[in-house]
């Protein structure tokens, strides 16, 4: 089968994220620094240091797991591969079973041109379902569905998903005409 589209995650993204949820976490902890020092001051630098190297060592692997992943569009399907220390993934969606094709960006993705695209299956696997409990999703009193991303349905952090997300439905489109015929 011939790849019309390959692409990786967009790490940049993720490094500047990783700093600023660095800092606000920092903010948030600050009390108990500010603690530490009036009242444990000889331990605080010890406290800073793990609290930075603990940080970035949960960054580093985050990154290598977003790197392991590659993204194929082809001819048929839509492929979704990890490959990593901790084994080998694969996940390839016929375009028979994709009912649906949804692009997520938050504002730090708008920003950097990049977001995730995510393949509803008529299996509905990922189409989670939410209710009850104070979490604002009520209608009716029933249960309301939400789109639920995960590595194993969706291309995370690619650049341009608009594109592709364009891409992949002309090619379920012309895949549907040639099938119905």
């Amino acid at each position: 089968m011939s790849v019309l589209w390959s692409g990786k995650p967009y790490i940049k993204k993720t490094i500047v994220k990783a700093f600023i949820l660095y800092i606000i976490i920092g903010i948030i902890i600050s009390p108990f620094f500010i603690w530490t020092i009036i009242f444990a001051p000889d331990v605080f630098l010890t406290y800073v240091i793990i609290y930075t190297i603990s940080t970035w060592i949960f960054v580093a692997f985050y990154i290598y797991w977003k790197k392991a992943h590659t993204y194929y569009v082809m001819e048929n399907s839509v492929l979704i591969t990890r490959d990593w220390v901790f084994g080998k993934y694969q996940r390839e969606i016929t375009f028979d079973r994709i009912q649906d094709v949804h692009v997520q960006q938050g504002l730090l993705a708008r920003m950097f041109k990049c977001g995730s695209v995510v393949f509803v299956t008529s299996s509905g696997l990922e189409v989670g379902y939410v209710v009850g409990g104070g979490g604002g999703y009520f209608y009716a009193g029933k249960a309301v569905p939400r789109l639920v991303r995960g590595a194993w349905n969706s291309f995370i952090d690619i650049r341009f998903p608009e594109e592709v997300r364009e891409l992949v439905m002309k090619k379920i489109v012309s895949w549907r005409e040639v099938f119905q015929q």
